[in-house]
């Protein structure tokens, strides 16, 4: 979603917002990669065996797709209109990352900033 998100702005598409309440976790891949590598090297038995990895900070699709605009105009200089699109009830999903913080002392590096910041230099690398 960070990424169509992105592509929407520089496209100069605007961003379709299909309810905005519902929430969900997103986590930049580097952060997935430490704890994979933290997790590695624990002993089998040294904690559950379920690790969920998030960013403990759950954001609606609202907020994503005013974060977008927020950075297309900052770095790119782009006005980005939001749009609501009427949708149904949709669920929301959050992650907590309780245990990889108790077991292995990780907690994500990346905020949501940095990872659409990067999306932006990824997808239109500036010049």
């Amino acid at each position: 979603m960070p990424h169509g998100f992105v592509a929407a702005a520089l496209q100069g598409r605007g961003i379709d917002v299909h309810g905005g309440a519902q929430t969900l976790d997103v986590l930049d891949v580097r952060d997935a990669a430490e704890l994979l590598a933290c997790a590695m090297l624990l002993p089998f038995d040294a904690c559950s065996p379920v690790l969920n990895a998030g960013s403990a900070r759950p954001v609606s699709i609202e907020q994503l797709a005013h974060l977008t605009t927020q950075i297309a105009l900052d770095t790119r200089g782009l006005k980005v209109p939001v749009r609501a699109v009427p949708a149904g009830p949709m669920p929301s999903f959050g992650m907590t990352n309780a245990l990889a913080r108790e077991h292995l002392g990780w907690q994500p590096r990346h905020d949501l900033r940095d990872i659409f910041a990067e999306a932006f230099d990824q997808i239109d690398p500036p010049a």
